[in-house]
C-alpha cells in the first residue's frame, strides 16, 4: 500500500515507474472511485507544490479547494 500523498509530483512519477503500467491499470480496475462531487478530495490537495518541467519545485503552492471555489462561481 502506498500513501496517496506519495503519488503526487516527482515522487509520484518515481512510484508509478516502479509499479509499472500493468499493475497500475489492474489496481484501478479493483478500486471503486469516490463520489463525483465537489469537495471530494484529500486535504493534502490544499497545499500542493507544483514542479517545473525539469523537476525542480516552484516556490508558490496550489490550493485546489480555493481554485474549485473560484471555478464554481
Amino acid at each position: 500500500s502506498i500513501d496517496i500523498g506519495e503519488m503526487i509530483g516527482l515522487k509520484g512519477e518515481e512510484q508509478l515507474s516502479k509499479i509499472g503500467f500493468e499493475k497500475q491499470a489492474l489496481s484501478m480496475g479493483y478500486q471503486a472511485c469516490g463520489a463525483l462531487e465537489l469537495w471530494n478530495y484529500p486535504s493534502f490537495f490544499r497545499n500542493l507544490i507544483p514542479q517545473n518541467l525539469d523537476g525542480t519545485n516552484r516556490s508558490d503552492r496550489i490550493d485546489l479547494a480555493a481554485l474549485e471555489g473560484i471555478i464554481k462561481i
